[in-house]
């Protein structure tokens, strides 16, 4: 009951339709607890992995949506079915503080209340303290959570979390189908799109990786990974995360990756940098948020405005309370948040415009 109430009320329908609100209220209203305990049974199934493969390929699935990304690629967004949901909630509630202290403080983005903005403020103290001749790169991943290698994913829960390696495991073998329209994809590779369970799964698949490495500043936010130290190390650690490539299945996208640095004269003589882009220090943005005031952060508050303003122009065609809805839950209040907790925002001219 603890993990169907940690669903948000405008959580989205599995393919037939059916919502964690529309068992929350079948349970509220139900005169005894049978329905919970038929509820309970399934759920126990699913964790002992129970199912053949051919109702496993089901219930494990999903339904696609697929959402433009700012480069022109394509974002598939996974709904699964809400008793998969639910059943991965169990068990991630089971084993996420106690992972979470394990991977940290290499990785924040899995079981840390604010990790993201925990990232930036930390990103933030580094850069406006970078010694003479250390660097910082950001590092982009190839399509890292599709790619990571399943072996290792299974390896590292019979060692770690052999409690819930059932469940992880029924995943795999039986290629759930997740449906698009009228098209059907099968998850035959990586951790699954949609499931709960994913963010766990690719942390724990890759946590050696960071372990090996030697730069003096390492911070994970599940695929997206900041390095900083003096240049030859940071050097020497690009090399051996490319050189695991074949090792984890998740491959460095150089040209995306950034560096930043007071002086790039140096980097340009270093082949493992060639293809970086140069940073700037004021224009140097981490998950989504600029770190320093100056253009990055001019740029982001700009782009919200923008951003409301067409908004707002088009909620004028919907009714009051479908709109305030948009608004407060998706349209512009959540990422202006982040960046207010994320950024050093306070008094800042742009702000005024907004409101």
């Amino acid at each position: 009951m603890k993990a169907l109430r940690t669903f948000p009320l405008s959580s989205s329908g599995e393919p037939n339709g059916i919502t964690p609100q529309h068992m929350r209220d079948l349970l509220a209203g139900s005169t005894d607890d049978s329905l919970q305990q038929a509820l309970v049974d399934f759920l126990n199934l699913m964790l002992a992995g129970a199912f053949d493969q051919e109702i496993s390929s089901i219930i494990l699935g999903g339904r696609l949506i697929a959402l433009s990304k700012k480069d022109g690629g394509v974002r598939p967004i996974c709904v699964g079915y809400t008793l998969r949901r639910l059943a991965a909630k169990c068990a991630n509630s089971h084993v996420i503080s106690r992972r979470s202290q394990v991977l940290q403080p290499q990785q924040l983005g899995v079981g840390v209340s604010g990790g993201a903005e925990v990232a930036v403020h930390a990103a933030r103290r580094l850069v406006s303290n970078l010694p003479a001749g250390h660097v910082v790169v950001k590092l982009d991943f190839c399509n890292a959570f599709n790619c990571v290698r399943r072996d290792l994913i299974l390896d590292s829960f019979a060692t770690n979390i052999p409690e819930i390696y059932r469940l992880v495991y029924s995943a795999f073998p039986c290629q759930p189908v997740s449906t698009f329209g009228s098209h059907e994809i099968l998850s035959s590779e990586g951790a699954q799109q949609g499931d709960p369970l994913g963010s766990l799964e690719f942390c724990e698949a890759i946590h050696p990786l960071p372990l090996k490495l030697h730069s003096s500043v390492k911070i994970g936010f599940m695929d997206d990974l900041t390095l900083s130290g003096d240049l030859h190390t940071v050097e020497r650690d690009i090399t051996t995360i490319m050189e695991s490539s074949s090792e984890t299945g998740v491959q460095l996208n150089v040209d995306k990756c950034e560096i930043i640095t007071d002086d790039f004269t140096e980097i340009n003589t270093l082949a493992a940098f060639n293809d970086f882009i140069r940073v700037n220090k004021e224009d140097i943005t981490l998950l989504g948020a600029p770190v320093l005031k100056g253009k990055a952060q001019d740029k982001a508050i700009q782009d919200k405005i923008d951003d409301l303003t067409t908004g707002v122009e088009r909620l004028k065609h919907l009714q009051a309370h479908d709109a305030l809805v948009i608004l407060k839950n998706s349209l512009a209040m959540p990422k202006l948040l982040y960046l207010l907790r994320s950024s050093q925002c306070s008094n800042y001219p742009l702000l005024r415009q907004f409101n």
